[in-house]
């Protein structure tokens, strides 16, 4: 990612190449991480950001990937993070999350055949809930048992004492990255019902929008700008 950016920044190009080396090759995959990514609809994705994310679907232990992202946020080298710094580092947590069940219900308007919009709403905006609440809950717990002065080595005292955190991580590394396998095998979008189902969920009110902090859902395939 560093070598790809510039200004602390990825262009589409940039994005796409940091992608590649990761051996995801799909226009696919790149569209729907891009616009996962791009919240401020910039036509570029922080390089901060890009990092946090791909570090899920890099090789590499649990503690030794929560590790790398706690220095990625400590970007003034002080050695510990605030609770603001970890909010923002969970909320990349928060976007996979509401990526991956995208994508899970893009998938059921495949096998089901008609998508139904009203179920994918309701779908979204609970998941929104309670993914919402449950990274709320983690940071004040966080703080909590650590501090104003946030050491990985405290944090990581604390998510071995909470074993429910670790798996929950593991289960959102593991359904990511297998759907942006299916991304990248050229499924799930390939049928006209799959891709009414990815135009429902892009449809969703306000408070689902937010969802990806912008006008379209985390797996809706807009064009790469550029």
């Amino acid at each position: 990612v560093i070598r790809h950016s510039r200004l602390g920044r990825l262009d589409a190009a940039q994005f796409r190449a940091c992608l590649k080396e990761l051996h995801l090759h799909s226009p696919s995959v790149h569209r729907r991480i891009f616009n996962l990514l791009d919240r401020d609809v910039m036509g570029s994705v922080v390089s901060l950001d890009a990092a946090t994310c791909l570090t899920l679907l890099c090789d590499g232990r649990t503690q030794d990937k929560l590790q790398f992202i706690w220095r990625l946020w400590d970007y003034d080298h002080r050695g510990f993070l605030s609770d603001a710094d970890v909010g923002m580092c969970f909320e990349s947590l928060y976007l996979i999350g509401m990526d991956t069940i995208s994508a899970t219900l893009v998938a059921i308007g495949e096998v089901t055949v008609y998508a139904d919009p009203v179920f994918t709403q309701h779908i979204m905006m609970f998941a929104h809930g309670r993914l919402r609440a449950y990274i709320s809950e983690l940071v004040t717990q966080i703080v909590a048992f650590a501090g104003e002065c946030i050491y990985f080595e405290s944090f990581w005292e604390w998510a071995e004492q909470r074993p429910e955190f670790l798996t929950w991580f593991a289960a959102l590394e593991a359904s990511w990255t297998d759907s942006l396998l299916d991304y990248e095998a050229e499924s799930p979008l390939k049928t006209p019902a799959a891709m009414e189902a990815a135009a429902s969920i892009g449809t969703s009110p306000q408070t689902v929008v937010q969802v990806s902090q912008h006008g379209c859902s985390p797996t809706e395939l807009a064009p790469l700008p550029g």
